[in-house]
């Protein structure tokens, strides 16, 4: 019989390694976005043009505050989205619970908790709904925003149909 030996060693990395990885890919990236905003600041005072797609000092202002509206109808979706979603998860616990003390406190209360937990349960089926109903219209919002500050949007200067 034929021995095969191993010759690559695989040694673990640390966690600490990979933490200075991605630190310094954050950073990176950060300077980076850092340089690209302080360039069109710059940009913006001077007056020159040629910013962005939209070629002018006042026409990329206009954008910013069109985007504005955009960013905090946004804002809001997210908002309603994660306490709807958190109101759920609540209603879940709160059904478990409940649940539970039907289970210890036996007959005398069976029927005021044959009640509650199904209705407890409807409200969080509820909750779930409408916080990710919430959360596919800020995912469309955001889409459609991408697509314009890009020009290829129904606002932007490409006019496709995204």
């Amino acid at each position: 019989m034929v021995k095969i030996r191993n010759t690559m060693e695989v040694r673990p990395r640390s966690s600490r390694s990979h933490s200075r990885r991605f630190l310094s890919s954050s950073m990176s990236l950060l300077g980076f976005v850092n340089t690209t905003l302080s360039e069109e600041r710059r940009r913006l005072s001077e007056g020159l043009s040629g910013i962005a797609h939209h070629g002018d000092t006042e026409g990329r202002l206009r954008a910013i505050e069109a985007q504005m509206a955009t960013l905090v109808r946004r804002g809001l979706l997210v908002k309603r989205s994660l306490f709807f979603i958190a109101s759920s998860v609540f209603s879940f616990v709160l059904t478990s619970f409940l649940l539970y003390l039907a289970y210890v406190s036996g007959a005398p209360l069976d029927r005021l908790f044959a009640f509650l937990t199904p209705l407890v349960f409807l409200a969080g089926m509820t909750f779930l709904l409408i916080g990710m109903i919430a959360m596919v219209l800020e995912v469309a919002a955001s889409y459609s925003s991408t697509l314009a500050e890009v020009g290829m949007g129904p606002s932007g200067r490409g006019g496709g149909s995204g």
